[in-house]
This record gives structure tokens, C-alpha cells and sequence, in this order.
């Protein structure tokens, strides 16, 4: 039983799929994961980011990622008078509630995925917003809004609405201390609190450049400050924090960079494929849920072969393997 077993293992793909099936069989508990941008992948869509991509803003794209390459940063900011109207639409509650934080005088941000379909052209089913509002600020502002500790320290609201619709809030990050010093990331300015008003900062929570851009719902404006909508136009993937430090931090960084560039058929960047193979056995890191739920989504999304591709490329399948041979 044992060597037919191991003849079966010579069958890539039906190891594959032996592996998924453990993982998903030893599963114990399912948890929301607040700060999945994006969390419900919409199917593939024909992108029409070249409406946006105009030789205006691509000369402002260009100008700003010289600026990035040259100091690790730099704010670039898109106003709503650049690219044609309707870009962006936003289900009704969440527009109401950014419309109280407005009209309260804080700001409101759409973050992460939102922005990022939104400039490719794709609707999105995931929109979460950042304030520079506290939690009890928020919770005061908007109705129906109640907090709850997501992890650790972190706070975040939810706002809840008719037919269970919900709509996730929270403050801009201050950089998290695991992170502070580590790579390109700087020391964060208020060592004493997880939030701030200083969105620079919210950006090193994020994974990947093309996920940290924001849309200032007050203004329309789109900022970018880590070459996000460059990586976007040139179909590059890219983390915000540098790879190395990323990936051994976040070892969720690994299967959801290989998602997203099996969904958006980018490349990997240079430094982030030089990671990939460097620290594979990050994934040692990554509970159960999160190997799951990535998996999931990169073979149930509409793009498993391209998936299933990168996953070869970059050894991750023979990972899982090796994992799963040490069990039997």
C-alpha cells in the first residue's frame, strides 16, 4: 500500500490535489480575516485600466516612481479632474457612511482592493474605508457602527445594515512595531498608539504596492505613494515593504502575491521573485486557514491553471509535498 502510495506521489498534479485535500480535511476552524483586501475575488473581467492610464497621468506616474526608486517613497496624488467620472462607484451604505465621516469633518479613505479594481475598471465586492478618526469617533458617527478587537491591540468598527450588509472601518495604522526599522520601513511617529492621522504610515500595513493606493472620498483625489498605480499600468507585482522582510513577517504574502498574479496576469518583480525562491520555507509560518483560504481562492477564481503554474514555478507545491510525505 505504502510503495503504491508512493508511486502516486510521482503524479504532480495529483499530488497537488492530495495535498489541498489534507489540508482542507485537518481544517478545525474557520476565522474572518479583517484585513484580507479584497476579500471576495470577483471573476475575471475584461480590464479597461487603459481609460485611465492617459499620457497626462502617465507622465505623473513616471515623474513620482523616479521619486520612489530615489527616496522609497513619494506621495503622488491623482485628482478626480484627471480621469473621466464614474471610475469609482460604492454600494449605498458604504457611501453613507463615509458621507457621515465627511460630513462630520474627518476624512474617509477607500483602501486596498477598491482602488485597485477601480483603476483597472473591475467592480469590486469588498470596500473598506480608513479615517483619521478614533474608534470611539467612529462608533459616535456613524449609526449602527459597533467596534471590536480584531488582534492584539487593533481595534476596528463594523456598520451594520438592513439585509446583513456590513461595512468595515477602521483608523489609519501607525506602522505595526514588527515592522518599525525593518527593510525600507521607518520608525513609526506615535510609538504609543496603533493608529494615526498620517496615512504614509498606513501604508507599510499593506502587502503589495498595487494594494496601497487610497481614494479620498471627499475629494476624489487617488494617492499613491509606493509606485502602486506604476506596478498597475506595467503589470507588476511588488510589495510595499521590502520582499525579504515581507514574506518572513507575512508569510501570507507568498500565496497571495502568486493569486494576484495569476488573477491580473503581472509578473513578479525582480526583488519579490528573488524573495520567493530565497524563503520558501516561510510557509511553515502560515496556519492552516490562511494556506486554505489562498488556495481556495487562487484555484476557485477563474484563473487555477495560471495559478497552479506560478505555484510550480516558485516551488510551493513541492513545499506542501515534502510537508505532506513527512506526515504519511
Amino acid at each position: 500500500m505504502v510503495d503504491l502510495l508512493m508511486k502516486a506521489l510521482n503524479y504532480r498534479i495529483g499530488i497537488w490535489l492530495m495535498t489541498f485535500s489534507l489540508f482542507l480535511s485537518t481544517s478545525t476552524t474557520f476565522v474572518s480575516c479583517t484585513f484580507e483586501d479584497n476579500a471576495i475575488d470577483p471573476k475575471p473581467e475584461e480590464p479597461t485600466s487603459q481609460g485611465f492610464f492617459t499620457d497626462e497621468i502617465n507622465k505623473l506616474i513616471d515623474e513620482n516612481y523616479e521619486k520612489v526608486k530615489a527616496n522609497g517613497y513619494a506621495k503622488l496624488v491623482i485628482p478626480k479632474s484627471l480621469y473621466k467620472e464614474g471610475l469609482f462607484t460604492f454600494p449605498v451604505n458604504a457611501a453613507s457612511d463615509m458621507k457621515c465621516m465627511v460630513d462630520a469633518g474627518y476624512k474617509a479613505y477607500v483602501n486596498g482592493g477598491t482602488v485597485r479594481d477601480g483603476v483597472m475598471g473591475t467592480p469590486s465586492h469588498d470596500i473598506d474605508f480608513s479615517t483619521n478618526a478614533s474608534i470611539d469617533q467612529i462608533v459616535a458617527t456613524v449609526p449602527n457602527a459597533k467596534s471590536f478587537n480584531a488582534f492584539k491591540n487593533i481595534w476596528v468598527v463594523k456598520a451594520y445594515h438592513d439585509g446583513d450588509i456590513e461595512t468595515d472601518i477602521a483608523p489609519i495604522f501607525s506602522i505595526f512595531e514588527e515592522y518599525g526599522g525593518k527593510g525600507n520601513v521607518p520608525l513609526t511617529k506615535y510609538p504609543d498608539s496603533p493608529y494615526c492621522d498620517d496615512l504614509l504610515e498606513d501604508t507599510y500595513s499593506r502587502d503589495f504596492t498595487i494594494n496601497a493606493l487610497y481614494y479620498d472620498y471627499g475629494t476624489g483625489d487617488i494617492i499613491d505613494y509606493h509606485g502602486g498605480l506604476h506596478d498597475l499600468r506595467d503589470g507588476i507585482m511588488n510589495t510595499v515593504v521590502t520582499a525579504d522582510v515581507k514574506i518572513a513577517l507575512d508569510a501570507r504574502a507568498i500565496l497571495r502575491g502568486l493569486r494576484f498574479a495569476a488573477k491580473y496576469q503581472f509578473r513578479v518583480g525582480e526583488e519579490l521573485d528573488k524573495a520567493y525562491k530565497d524563503h520558501i520555507d516561510a510557509l511553515k509560518e502560515l496556519d492552516t486557514y490562511n494556506s486554505i483560504y489562498n488556495m481556495e481562492s487562487g484555484f476557485n477564481g477563474g484563473f487555477a491553471l495560471r495559478y497552479f503554474k506560478l505555484l510550480e514555478q516558485y516551488k510551493v507545491t513541492d513545499y506542501y509535498l515534502t510537508s505532506l510525505t513527512d506526515r504519511l
